[in-house]
């Protein structure tokens, strides 16, 4: 069974959350900035243990083969992963997902290089924020650093000539803040690619998580892009943000998806080496004073908690007390569990089937994206407002599951 079929299977699972919590706690040592030979020893033990569809689940679900491959140091570890049958069997499957990503992360190499190409011919350098440069900037082998989708930013002058570009490319869809394009590598799906291409748009039309976070995305976009650096790469020129406001990214993104139903280990992992490599050229300060506690908290308690990177105590305070008291408490339940909820598998057995019907027509509203249904006139832009209402209601409550399952353990 694939990664891919894996991931989609994960909405239907009902979870255990105490067991969700041990095999997290494992891959979170294996995943840590401050790991140790035995550290990741013990973990490998506990995966081998534990149940194989779970562990297989949680690693397509955060995105983890090929960095538990390449971080608990399988070549050298090989003879303790064979020494016990399912240990071997999870090797040779994460060891395929690993060459899996290097090839797709060669294809996606050879496409954002195509495509700057193009654009450096047409005066264009675009900014670029995740995905592939993450990959290159962040990871010693950007294969651990698995992506589906190569992100370009452009000026709202220069917006029609890329689309006009890209348009060499099927159309996948239209969204407000962007148009997505398809890449159809070799004609395999698990190899395919997406090409964003996003514009600055009106501030006032507000995602749901942008209610919710007290942010406007059009707003941070256009600070990034007008602060960024042209650069030569090995892609060609492009342009790049600092390490203060790809934090502030990588942290908007995370707790975005917190919100929106979970988080990703690989994000936190985006934002813990980050910090480990880049950490003491942060301005805290001026981090602090731009964004809000509300979309820095959570990802860096987090990174900070589990993953071993260094944020000194003082500035989470100070980010804290910038933090409603939800997200407060949302992250002190958290932390003491290992993401049992958060960043497990849905839904835990407990929930009554109503509320996980529920939460799952809720999730659903992003798939097509809620601004793909606002553009094609399916909703109206009002609507956007009692969507975000009721997806904060819905984090309200999963955070008092969350509460009662702890409670339980």
């Amino acid at each position: 069974m694939t990664y891919e079929i894996l991931n989609d299977e994960l909405s239907f699972y009902r979870s255990d959350p105490k067991e969700i919590s041990i095999i997290l706690e494992s891959m979170i040592k294996i995943l840590r900035v401050d790991r140790t030979p035995k550290d990741i020893q013990d973990a490998l033990k506990v995966l081998f243990s534990a149940p194989s569809i779970l562990v297989l689940k949680l690693l397509a679900k955060h995105k983890l083969g090929p960095a538990l491959f390449i971080l608990s140091e399988a070549d050298k570890h090989y003879e303790f992963w064979s020494s016990d049958p399912q240990g071997k069997a999870l090797y040779n499957i994460v060891e395929k997902y690993y060459f899996r990503s290097q090839e797709r992360y060669q294809i996606a190499k050879d496409t954002a290089k195509h495509i700057v190409g193009l654009f450096n011919k047409a005066g264009i350098q675009p900014l670029m924020i995740r995905g592939i440069t993450i990959a290159d900037l962040l990871y010693y082998d950007p294969a651990i650093r698995v992506f589906s989708d190569i992100d370009f930013v452009v000026s709202s002058e220069e917006f029609s000539q890329a689309y006009n570009i890209l348009s060499m490319f099927p159309k996948h869809g239209k969204m407000k803040t962007c148009t997505t394009f398809t890449v159809d590598s070799y004609n395999e799906e698990n190899l395919k690619l997406y090409i964003d291409l996003h514009g600055f748009y009106p501030t006032e039309n507000r995602g749901i998580g942008e209610i919710i976070l007290g942010y406007a995305y059009g707003n941070y976009v256009m600070q990034f892009y007008n602060r960024s650096k042209i650069v030569d790469s090995s892609i060609g020129s492009i342009r790049t943000i600092g390490e203060n406001d790809l934090l502030q990214y990588l942290c908007i993104h995370f707790t975005k998806h917190l919100i929106k139903g979970g988080g990703y280990l690989l994000g936190l992992c985006d934002i813990a080496f980050l910090i480990h490599r880049y950490g003491e050229y942060l301005d805290w300060d001026e981090i602090i004073k731009l964004d809000s506690g509300n979309s820095l908290y959570p990802p860096l308690v987090f990174s900070s908690h589990w993953l071993g990177v260094n944020v000194p105590n003082d500035i989470l305070e100070k980010i804290r007390k910038k933090t409603s008291r939800m997200f407060q408490k949302r992250v002190e339940i958290e932390k003491n569990s290992f993401g049992s909820a958060t960043l497990g598998l849905n839904l835990p057995k407990y929930v009554s089937p109503l509320w996980a019907s529920y939460s799952q027509k809720m999730i659903s509203i992003f798939t097509p994206p809620f601004e793909y249904l606002e553009n094609r006139g399916v909703i109206k832009p009002d609507t956007n407002r009692f969507i975000s209402y009721l997806l904060w209601f819905k984090f309200l409550f999963d955070t008092y599951l969350l509460k009662k399952s702890e409670l339980k353990y």
